[in-house]
């Protein structure tokens, strides 16, 4: 019972959130705009208060705090079934020593895929804004 009325909740929940969107379409029709210039609006709104904090920041925190430690999981599993399948279970030692050399490549990889991000935002945002993003 406990999970029909949970998908009962989120399926009146989906529908809610269908209803408003297509009533927000309705009213951007009105004044002229289409949903793609609203994505833009929002998209410019909130780069430019995500970028305050700057390249380096952004990159090494929410790149490499947070990517890297979404990776870690995901990379683990791999690592375990990779074991599994070849039916060599590595000692203790080598479970530490692997994490151990997980974590700062996870981090890396991380903090650059943030960068490459930054770097589409940043020239996103600078066309929809106008400025000049050849100049930096």
């Amino acid at each position: 019972m406990l999970y029909i009325g949970l998908f009962a909740l989120s399926a009146s929940s989906f529908y809610e959130n269908a209803i408003s969107q297509l009533k927000k379409i309705e009213k951007l029709k009105q004044s002229g705009l289409i949903e793609e210039d609203l994505n833009r609006i929002e998209f410019v709104k909130t780069w430019d208060k995500d970028r305050l904090v700057g390249r380096t920041r952004y990159c090494l925190q929410n790149g490499g705090v947070v990517m890297g430690m979404m990776l870690i999981v995901p990379m683990s599993f791999i690592a375990l079934l990779i074991t599994s399948i070849s039916g060599t279970f590595p000692s203790m030692n080598a479970d530490v020593m692997f994490l151990l050399l997980l974590f700062p490549l996870c981090y890396t990889a991380g903090a650059l895929i943030y960068l490459m991000r930054w770097n589409n935002k940043e020239r996103k945002f600078k066309k929809l804004t106008g400025e000049s993003y050849l100049a930096g």
